[in-house]
């Protein structure tokens, strides 16, 4: 027996190939019809709190990040989650979580 239809299906699908140097984010992602690209990464840092509070919290978290890791100014959020990202060995998507979390908890224990 071969299994259920949709296994079947699934198993005699061929595997899409990717060009390895895109980013995951860039990876085309198949929906229907639709062609989903490069996760748009530009939106804004929703922050609870200022950002010198944040900065300070995420180094008490974290003290291996430093003030450089750290530089942030309104509008260069991607810069800053690429260098977290790196440095953190965490996807763009799971550090500016992480931010977001650290400053919607303010003065709670993280």
């Amino acid at each position: 027996m071969g299994g259920s239809p949709l296994s079947v299906w699934l198993t005699q699908r061929p595997l899409p190939q990717f060009d390895k140097s895109l980013h995951p984010t860039e990876i085309p992602c198949h929906f229907g019809s639709d062609i989903v690209r490069n996760f748009n990464m530009s939106q804004s840092l929703k922050l609870e709190a200022p950002w010198a509070e944040v900065r300070e919290k995420l180094k008490e978290i974290r003290l291996d990040l430093t003030d450089e890791d750290l530089e942030y100014s309104p509008g260069q959020e991607e810069e800053l989650l690429k260098r977290l990202s790196a440095r953190m060995k965490k996807d763009i998507p799971a550090v500016k979580a992480w931010i977001e979390s650290v400053s919607f908890n303010k003065g709670k224990a993280s």
